[in-house]
């Protein structure tokens, strides 16, 4: 599921891109009217207006992730224990210098995986 999520992505971005480049109206919008149309320049304008489209197909990615992480913590502890999980979560998290207990709107935005906190509630009520 995961993969065909990522290449409709990059079909989508590789599809806007190459009407963005064919579009001499796409280059007007930001003053170029040289023929022929600059592509590294294109290219340059395109990552600026994608970067929001960006950001709201990978919150949609990451929180499918997210949920995944939690389906796979649970499978572990229904097929063994939770208690090995658990510590081996709190070591690799004590390791990597992740941040047990951090802002919300910053995992919505920024994490594939839940935090700490969050895996180890969930682990505990599967307990």
């Amino acid at each position: 599921m995961q993969i065909a999520i990522g290449l409709s992505e990059s079909a989508l971005m590789f599809w806007l891109l190459h009407l963005a480049l064919s579009s001499p109206a796409f280059f007007e919008a930001f003053g170029i009217t040289t023929r022929p149309l600059p592509l590294g320049l294109g290219l340059m304008f395109f990552t600026l207006i994608y970067q929001p489209l960006g950001l709201l197909l990978g919150l949609v990615s990451s929180t499918m992730s997210r949920r995944h992480e939690f389906q796979a913590d649970a499978f572990a502890a229904e097929a063994c224990t939770a208690a090995p999980l658990m510590t081996a979560l709190k070591k690799l998290s004590t390791e990597n210098l992740a941040h047990p207990q951090p802002h919300p709107l910053t995992v919505t935005l920024h994490y594939s995986h839940p935090p700490l906190g969050e895996r180890l509630a969930a682990l505990e009520r599967l307990a």
